[in-house]
């Protein structure tokens, strides 16, 4: 009678064994998967933090001390009053656009994204901004600094 004792724990190890043979194509193919999504969340993340503006920058003067040199940079107008338009870096992941950062008349920055054409508020401004003649730094500043003087 022995053996029948040991028979119930031998069927146990290998019914356990098949129920792991049955996980094993999930855990080959899920553990990449979920290291590539962790990868490219953090990633994004990084490059959302590397394009966001220093906390202390508020005017146009301050952001082109603070930042790199623009891939466009022109004034644009966008339902009857005049913004300047900085477009940044392409971005990393390469998922949409690259980034766009907004100031008004006085040059004080409005809002800024990250990505352009991911469906904000600022896409529209993204391709009216190639139209329109591309400006240096300095006389961006010097049109902001003018306004700020005339300006009440």
């Amino acid at each position: 009678m022995w053996w029948c004792w040991k028979r119930p724990a031998r069927q146990q190890r290998r019914s356990a064994w098949f129920r792991f043979k049955e996980w094993l194509p999930v855990l080959i193919l899920g553990l990449p998967l979920l290291a590539f999504g962790y990868w490219f969340l953090a990633t994004r993340v990084e490059e959302h933090r590397q394009l966001q503006p220093p906390p202390h920058v508020q005017t146009l003067d301050e952001f082109a001390a603070a930042w790199t040199e623009p891939r466009h940079l022109s004034l644009c107008e966008h339902r009857g009053e005049t913004f300047i338009v900085w477009v940044g870096e392409q971005s990393q992941t390469g998922m949409s656009g690259p980034s766009l950062y907004l100031f008004d008349r006085r040059g004080r920055l409005v809002d800024w994204t990250w990505q352009v054409g991911e469906g904000g508020s600022l896409d529209a401004f993204y391709p009216d901004c190639w139209h329109h003649p591309r400006l240096t730094v300095k006389e961006a500043v010097r049109w902001a600094a003018e306004n700020r003087q005339n300006m009440p």
